[in-house]
């Protein structure tokens, strides 16, 4: 699924968590359409104060 990292927003002055794809996956398509759509989507529909909704996410590419 992913590591996920604990860290604080500055700006919104609240604890968040950072979820990072998987090096070994990011060159599956399907785990990353899930990884950025699916997921999340999931996850909002919930609608459970534990889960968090998706503010943002950053693509980096390394090569």
């Amino acid at each position: 699924m992913g590591e996920v990292y604990r860290a604080h927003d500055s700006k919104l002055n609240r604890d968040v968590a950072i979820k990072v794809l998987p090096a070994a996956l990011v060159h599956d398509t399907d785990y990353v359409v899930r990884f950025l759509m699916v997921q999340p989507q999931k996850q909002k529909d919930l609608g459970v104060s534990e889960i968090v909704v998706v503010q943002n996410w950053v693509e980096e590419w390394k090569s």
